[in-house]
């Protein structure tokens, strides 16, 4: 624009440059710094004055924690045997909404409640352990020796989708 020996050119290029802002209501166009969201131009330089000392303890442990409705924890490197690989090509700058519910959601898994399967696994074994057949080949007896029942270890078992999984954490 400078450089141009004609002076149209010179001209059309001066109009559309004076009309580029980062800023509707500003004078100057054409050129600018963006350094914070909603500000334009040169970033202000804030010097404190004082610092109030902030007395600290160490703990022998610390905590993290994280909420929302739905929390995944993936890795580039991990997949689910039978389930297609995350691809995480262009996701620098987040991931969209579409693409967990079309690429993450389907090849991930529910995380696993510890303690409730374990409990599940509890009922199992003590069911296996006092379980009796009244003849060989037969079902077994629906009451076991200690008092667990078939209709409870199914019930149990159904019970998992929800007591043993949490469908809102998701490993991959």
């Amino acid at each position: 624009m400078k450089t141009s020996t004609n002076n149209n050119v010179r001209l059309s290029l001066t109009t559309v440059f004076s009309k580029i802002k980062l800023n509707f209501n500003d004078k100057i166009g054409g050129y600018g710094l963006i350094y914070q969201q909603n500000l334009v131009g040169d970033p202000i330089k804030i010097t404190p004055k004082s610092f109030r000392k902030i007395e600290t303890n160490a703990l022998p442990e610390t905590y993290g924690a994280l909420g929302a409705q739905h929390i995944y924890l993936l890795s580039q490197l991990s997949q689910i045997p039978g389930k297609n690989k995350i691809n995480f090509a262009n996701s620098l700058y987040g991931i969209d909404e579409q693409t967990f519910a079309l690429q993450i959601q389907p090849n991930t898994s529910s995380a696993v409640r510890g303690e409730e399967l374990l409990e599940l696994l509890n009922i199992i074994v003590r069911f296996l352990v006092s379980h009796t057949h009244g003849f060989p080949g037969e079902p077994p007896i629906p009451i076991t020796e200690d008092g667990s029942s078939v209709n409870n270890l199914i019930q149990q078992l159904n019970e998992a989708y929800t007591k043993v999984l949490n469908q809102y954490i998701r490993l991959n």
